[in-house]
């Protein structure tokens, strides 16, 4: 255990990948009765982006309690990795890390951009040095006061 005041020795996070991931792209096929939507799908998929160097980081499902990956990530890093549908998991680091979850190349009915809260280096909502994965979407950042932003 641990006081707010404290570092905590691991960071834990659970998550569950759905069946019902949205299609990366789709195209028209013609057909005898007019164009058809085609959809290609991706699987689900755990994006881990590092905050800070050397940092430790497992991978569990938590049916079969197996670890799907284990690896060690950098500040400014990203590792991504496929995960089944209908998978329980859970992430273990002992640094902060970022974590999301996607599939396809939409998060939400209304058009491509991912939803998500990426915490500051320092591990809360609000700093001065924040750290985004690369998606296949549009990435729309907020701020409430002037800033300077790298990309």
């Amino acid at each position: 255990t641990y006081t707010a005041s404290e570092t905590p020795e691991e960071y834990v996070f659970y998550g569950y990948a759905p069946s019902t991931v949205k299609p990366i792209y789709y195209y028209f096929e013609s057909t005898n009765h007019g164009p058809r939507h085609r959809y290609v799908g991706s699987p689900p998929q755990l994006t881990i982006v590092g905050l800070h160097d050397d940092t430790t980081v497992k991978v569990y499902d938590l049916d079969d309690k197996g670890v799907i990956a284990s690896f060690t990530i950098n500040g400014m890093e990203f590792r991504r990795i496929s995960l089944a549908n209908e998978t329980y998991f859970k992430v273990v680091s002992d640094r902060l890390v970022s974590v999301l979850l996607s599939g396809g190349g939409w998060k939400e009915w209304g058009g491509h951009g991912a939803s998500a809260f990426y915490p500051s280096t320092d591990g809360g909502y609000v700093g001065d040095q924040f750290i985004f994965a690369p998606i296949n979407a549009t990435n729309t950042i907020f701020f409430i006061e002037d800033a300077h932003v790298t990309i």
